[in-house]
């Protein structure tokens, strides 16, 4: 399961960033100023969005000739289609 804190604070960055052009707009306001205030609802519907993708899992690998290093590794499998054999 993917939680809100492993999202880097780019990508949400991004995401807010057009929730605010979005609303923004249609209140007339500046979304410059309001994107830090969608940052949450942001980083909320990604960690959900990746939490909810099919087949979705994390790798992990540990490494003890490293000194316990490990690295995780996020998979999200793309749909296949059927072939025609």
């Amino acid at each position: 399961m993917t939680t809100a804190k492993q999202i880097p604070d780019e990508v949400v960055e991004a995401a807010a960033r057009g929730l605010a052009r979005y609303n923004c707009d249609q209140w007339d306001n500046d979304p410059e100023r309001f994107w830090p205030h969608f940052a949450d609802q942001a980083r909320a519907a990604i960690a959900a969005a990746l939490s909810a993708w099919p087949g979705m899992h994390v790798h992990e690998t540990r490494r003890s000739w490293l000194g316990g290093f490990s690295e995780r590794e996020l998979m999200l499998p793309l749909p296949q289609e059927a072939r025609d054999e």
